[in-house]
């Protein structure tokens, strides 16, 4: 991490609250890594201590935590899942955020999300990104909601807007439109086989049960 601000309101911790008015962030590197059916970054923030019995008496956690501003500036992220190999630099990101302690509420809102560039690589196979931009991503405690995000991958346009819902019956509703021009190159090659025009709306939605141990 390159540098990091934080502005507190200290005056509202008497109320259990924490209140930071700015957080900024600048130049961190993120690499997330297929762990299982996990991500290492899910797992880390799973508590490694066994979890106590609930008891009657037992009080719920009082507090809240609210972020004001939250900015990324410059980050760069990698993904990685075995298979497939992702970098991408140049990430910016305003957002907001708060946290119930006692209901364990989490809200969090992604304002202009966009990515300068990067590559996407499979075995032999290595495609550039263009620029990303997402307008809105909002958690809502276990539902992801996407809007305006557009991206560019070997000179192919995807848009996309919906929600994932992650608790219960898992739930994904989709809309995604994808342009392609003709005769695509990859690197200023032709690519070995013909690549007709496209320009298609796909929709994918439905439920998948949640597995129980």
């Amino acid at each position: 991490v390159g540098s990091v601000e934080v502005s507190v309101a200290i005056n509202e911790l008497v109320r259990r609250q924490l209140h930071v008015t700015k957080l900024e962030i600048v130049g961190p590197k993120a690499s997330i890594v297929a762990v299982g059916d996990s991500l290492n970054v899910l797992e880390a923030l799973k508590s490694k201590k066994p979890q106590r019995e609930k008891q009657p008496d037992d009080q719920p956690a009082k507090g809240r935590v609210v972020v004001d501003d939250i900015v990324v500036k410059d980050a760069a992220v990698s993904f990685d899942d075995g298979d497939v190999h992702v970098d991408v630099d140049g990430v910016a990101a305003q957002a907001s955020a708060s946290a119930d302690l006692g209901s364990e509420a989490l809200l969090v809102q992604v304002r202009g999300l966009s990515v300068r560039g990067g590559t996407a690589k499979q075995k032999d196979l290595e495609l550039p990104i263009g620029n990303a931009r997402v307008a809105v991503v909002a958690v809502v405690g276990q539902t992801i909601k996407i809007a305006g995000a557009t991206v560019v991958v070997a000179g192919v346009g995807v848009g996309a807007a919906g929600l994932v819902k992650l608790d219960g019956d898992q739930a994904l509703d989709v809309t995604a439109s994808i342009k392609a021009p003709g005769d695509l190159k990859v690197k200023g090659l032709w690519l070995p086989f013909a690549t007709p025009a496209v320009d298609a709306l796909v929709v994918v939605a439905g439920t998948a049960k949640a597995r129980t141990v």
